[in-house]
Parts: C-alpha cells; structure tokens; sequence
C-alpha cells in the first residue's frame, strides 16, 4: 500500500509559523486533518466529512475551512481526496528512504546467508578430510632412511615374516617386536594402494572394509586382518 507509513516528522518550527496567530480549535482542526490525510493518503473533499474528523460542529469547521484550512490542502489526490503539499513531499521522502533502508536489509541478509552457507560448506569439507586423514592414518615403522631402501626393507621384513609364519626358522618369532614391524610394513604396503572412488553402494561397502582394515591394524589382531586383504584383493 503507498501510504503504509505509521509515522512522519514534525516540523515544529514550521508549524508554529503557519498557524501563529491561529485559534487552539483551528490548531487542533488542521493537526487532525494532517494526521488523517497521512494515514488515509488525504481526506475526503467534503466540509461535513472533515467536521467529523476534527470532532467540530460543521458550522463551526466550515468558519475555519474557509478562513484558514482550504489553502493548507491545495493538492490533489486520487479518489477525488485532497491533501497538504508540504505532508505529501514528506512521505515521497520518507517512501525512498523506506525502500533504501529494506534494499539494504536484504543485501545484507543476503550476504550473510551466502557466507554462513559458504562457512558451512567450508566446515563440512574440512569434517570430511579429517575423517579421512582419519582412516588413512598408518603406523609409523623405522624401515630406512631412502626411499628405495624402505622399501627394500619393507618387502624384506614382509618375507621374513611370512618365513616365519609357514615355520622357517630363518624369519622373526612370532610375537617379537621384528615379526609385528614386518606384519604391519607387509599391512601397510597392501592397505596403501587400497584406493576407493565413487559414491555408489559399492563404493560405500570397500569404505567399511577399508575403515575396518584400519581398525584390525591399530588394534594389533592380524589374523582378522590377514583374511580381510586376503578376500580384498582376490
């Protein structure tokens, strides 16, 4: 609605100059008549409308309209209603200034809206690779300094163990600190080429079996372990 408007300013100074040397009942006609014609988008052109309005008699308004109050509503509005200029040139100003302010609100409702969407994106992608680091996490094994020697120790220690499992005395004991070194290089090496792509159900189930692998890892029970890559990678 154009004249949603609940309040305007008083121009006190202004006022006072117009209506110096005014009686107080005209004071109070033209002051009603200016506050309804704010709300009502003006008042109707009608001597015994506007009487009622400012609580008067109609005689009794009618000496006051045509001495003083008609010049004050020369403006024109639609309907067939009048108005005061000087009130209709507030509320242009006030309506702009109302616009500006909701224009405003919504850019910056907007705004926050992108960056607490683009801050939760950010948290759920950072929640994401943390679980994951999570689940890649490996045991830390001293196998060298090189890579080309890690790795020749690691298939080393990972043969020595197997030795030792089919009953060679050449390998590690079972138990010892070097036959769980071996085991958990031979783990490693299987689990790190163990790569999952995909969002499929598929994709879903190797995440468990690998997030399981982790978990038989870190826990020290090889046997379950063994038989989890060993269906893996048939």
């Amino acid at each position: 609605m154009a004249f949603a408007l609940e309040w305007y300013p008083r121009y006190s100074q202004l006022f006072m100059t117009d209506t110096a040397g005014w009686s107080c009942e005209a004071v109070g006609a033209f002051d009603r008549l200016l506050d309804f014609a704010w709300v009502n988008g003006g008042v109707e052109n009608d001597e015994e409308v506007m009487a009622r309005i400012c609580g008067l008699e109609r005689k009794a308004f009618a000496g006051h309209w045509r001495a003083r109050l008609r010049e004050k509503f020369s403006v024109r509005m639609p309907g067939g209603r009048i108005s005061n200029r000087k009130l209709e040139e507030v509320r242009e100003e006030q309506l702009r200034k109302t616009e500006k302010w909701s224009n405003a609100g919504r850019t910056a409702a907007l705004a926050g809206w992108k960056k607490r969407r683009a801050s939760g994106r950010s948290a759920k992608a950072t929640a994401m690779r943390s679980h994951n680091d999570r689940n890649a996490m490996t045991m830390p094994v001293e196998i060298g300094d090189k890579r080309e020697g890690r790795k020749e120790k690691q298939l080393s220690a990972a043969t020595n163990a197997r030795a030792s499992q089919n009953g060679h005395v050449d390998g590690p004991k079972p138990g010892s600190t070097e036959y769980r070194t071996a085991l958990v290089a031979a783990y490693i090496e299987r689990l790190g080429s163990w790569v999952v792509k995909g969002n499929n159900r598929k994709a879903e189930l190797e995440r468990r079996i690998r997030n399981r692998a982790h978990k038989l890892l870190r826990a020290g029970d090889f046997n379950k372990l063994e038989n989890l890559l060993a269906r893996r990678h048939r």
